[in-house]
C-alpha cells in the first residue's frame, strides 16, 4: 500500500511537470509584445491630402523675370485635387506689372542721393522688407538687381524667392520699405499679386483676360494630372496652348513656365 501512494505521487509529479512545461517564463531582457494602437507609418500618413509648392518666375525666351509664381499643389492618393497658381509682384520687372520698387517722383525727391535709375526709372538704393535690408546694384538684364546678407551670404533677391525657403519667405511679407542714407523709411510698396492689382483685367487680347487664363491652366492640371511633355506644348491657330493632344484652354504667353513649376511642385 505504502509502495503504491509513492508511485502515484511520483506519476502525479511527472504529469504535472508536463502540464506546464510549455508555460514561458518571463524574461527582463526581452521587451514585452505591444498591444497598443500600431504605430503610423509613412503610408498611413500620406494617405490623405498632401499640399505642394514650388516657385519659379515669369519670363519668356530672352526676357527678365516679369513675377515670382508660386504654385500650390494639393494631391491626394497620387491625383492633384486642386491646382492654385498665384503671381506675386517683384521689386524691378521690365514687362507685364510695373516693378513695386519703381518711385514716384515725391519718393524720388525725399530719397535724395539714395536713388539708382535704370529702365528710364528710378528706384531706392536701398530697401527692407522683412528682417532683410537689400541693396541695389546695376545689372546687366534688369538693369536693377537687389542682393543682401542671408544666412551670412549675399544673395540677390531673385536668386533667393525661387527657392523653397525663400520663396515662402517673400510670399508672407507684405510690403517693402524704401530707406534714405540714415535709414529712415521714407516710401513703402505693398507686395501684392497681379490678381489684387487687377492686372490684365481692363485690357486683355484674349477674352479669357488674365485670371481666365490662370483658371485654365489651374483647371488644365486638375484635369489632365503632371504626367505631361513640355516639349510637346504648342500654340494651336487660335493661340491656345495644346499639350500633345490635351488643349489648355490658355493662351497666356508664358504659360509653359506654371505648367513646368506645377511638375516641380509634385517632385
Amino acid at each position: 500500500m505504502k509502495k503504491t501512494i509513492i508511485t502515484t505521487a511520483l506519476i502525479s509529479a511527472i504529469v504535472m511537470a508536463g502540464c506546464t512545461s510549455n508555460v514561458p517564463v518571463a524574461n527582463p531582457t526581452t521587451e514585452p509584445e505591444t498591444t497598443s494602437a500600431p504605430e503610423v507609418t509613412e503610408t498611413t500618413a500620406t494617405s490623405g491630402p498632401v499640399e505642394k509648392v514650388a516657385y519659379g518666375t515669369y519670363s519668356n525666351d530672352g526676357e527678365a523675370s516679369d513675377n515670382l509664381i508660386r504654385v500650390t499643389l494639393t494631391i491626394e492618393d497620387g491625383k492633384v485635387t486642386s491646382a492654385v497658381f498665384d503671381d506675386m509682384l517683384i521689386p524691378v520687372a521690365n514687362g507685364g506689372a510695373a516693378g513695386i520698387a519703381e518711385l514716384d517722383d515725391e519718393t524720388k525727391t525725399a530719397l535724395g542721393d539714395m536713388v539708382i535709375e535704370a529702365n528710364d526709372k528710378a528706384y531706392p538704393t536701398s530697401m527692407k522688407i522683412g528682417d532683410y535690408i537689400f541693396t541695389a546694384k546695376e545689372d546687366d538684364k534688369t538693369g536693377v538687381a537687389y542682393a543682401a546678407e542671408i544666412d551670412g551670404k549675399e544673395t540677390e533677391l531673385m536668386t533667393y524667392i525661387v527657392t523653397k525657403e525663400g520663396g515662402d519667405w517673400y510670399c508672407s511679407q507684405d510690403k517693402a520699405e524704401f530707406l534714405d542714407k540714415d535709414g529712415n523709411v521714407v516710401g513703402e510698396a505693398k507686395i501684392q499679386t497681379k490678381k489684387d492689382i487687377n492686372h490684365g483685367e481692363d485690357f486683355w487680347p484674349s477674352d479669357l483676360h488674365f485670371n481666365g487664363n490662370i483658371g485654365a491652366l489651374e483647371k488644365f492640371v486638375v484635369e489632365n494630372g503632371l504626367d505631361y511633355d513640355l516639349s510637346q506644348m504648342v500654340q494651336n491657330d487660335d493661340h491656345v496652348w495644346v499639350v500633345a493632344d490635351a488643349v489648355t484652354g490658355a493662351t497666356l504667353a508664358g504659360a509653359p513656365n506654371y505648367l513646368r513649376i506645377a511638375q516641380e511642385a509634385a517632385k
